[in-house]
């Protein structure tokens, strides 16, 4: 029996599901830096209102965590490109479907024969589906996600000291 799959449509709805899959988490992961962005930014200027109405240093504590928390989430929206690690050396290849390779072209039509010549072959298409969602998760996805945990714990931490000065205070 040959295992190998020959129905071109079969490998197409395989690899955009994958696309599909991996935009998605990009999505949820979009949405819950958010709503980080607002919490933070909502704990931030109560926290700054109170410390400066009464100076108690649990609301300063809360205060400088939840503006850390919101400048993190902020930057997990985009990361930084060291954070991407798009610097020259670092090995990553553009597919032909990265909006930045597409724009390097001097015109469509010179964009159109790259299409053509990767459409040749069932072998060029896997290569440039694997190298866009290899892209997408490794230099995009992990790194906005390395940020959210950040911006996350950043928080949590703040909500955390601030019950404890609270508690010490008391």
């Amino acid at each position: 029996m040959n295992d190998e799959i020959t129905n071109d449509e079969a490998i197409a709805k395989y690899l955009a599901t994958i696309i599909e899959k991996t935009m998605q988490m990009v999505q949820a992961l979009d949405t819950q830096i958010n709503i980080t962005i607002g919490i933070a930014l909502a704990a931030f200027a109560f926290t700054s209102v109170q410390f400066l109405a009464d100076h108690n240093v649990s609301y300063l504590i809360a205060s400088v965590f939840a503006a850390l928390s919101a400048i993190v989430s902020l930057l997990a929206i985009h990361p930084p490109a060291f954070f991407r690690k798009r610097v020259k050396g670092y090995g990553q290849k553009k597919s032909s479907l990265f909006a930045a390779s597409i724009a390097e072209y001097p015109n469509a039509t010179e964009y159109a024969t790259e299409l053509l010549k990767t459409v040749q072959s069932r072998k060029s298409i896997m290569e440039q589906c694997a190298m866009d969602i290899y892209n997408v998760s490794a230099y995009y996805y992990l790194p906005k996600r390395k940020l959210f945990r950040l911006s996350r714990n950043l928080f949590l931490i703040g909500v955390i000291v601030s019950l404890v000065s609270v508690f010490i205070a008391l």
